[in-house]
């Protein structure tokens, strides 16, 4: 039997990881001409800012999922489906991911302009 979460509980959980991947993101993009300009590698610099990019990206599809999906834990179905065999959780699951790689892929695209 699954143990319902508490909305305050999932809140907290949600406002660390997002707030980790918005400071890990912002190492990466203040922290990069530095790094290129010690080490001599000057092909640093704009990686770091794409690896900030990145996890700002990242932070930005987390908080997506839960206004897009707010009923819906990832984790839980993916358990559900694997656990059970439960085609229409596997089915839904994906739904959830291919929504995501889209907004993924369309933010990803958008940091190359």
């Amino acid at each position: 039997m699954q143990v319902r979460k508490t909305p305050l509980t999932v809140l907290r959980r949600e406002v660390n990881r997002v707030a980790l991947l918005i400071v890990v993101g912002l190492l990466f993009v203040v922290y990069s001409p530095d790094l290129a300009l010690a080490t001599n590698i000057p092909a640093l610099s704009p990686w770091g800012l794409f690896l900030g990019g990145a996890f700002f990206v990242a932070a930005v599809s987390h908080v997506m999922r839960r206004v897009l999906f707010p009923r819906l834990d990832l984790q839980l179905i993916a358990i559900e489906a694997i656990e059970k065999r439960n085609t229409a959780a596997a089915v839904v699951f994906l739904g959830i991911c291919l929504v995501l790689a889209a907004f993924i892929l369309i933010n990803g695209s958008m940091l190359r302009l």
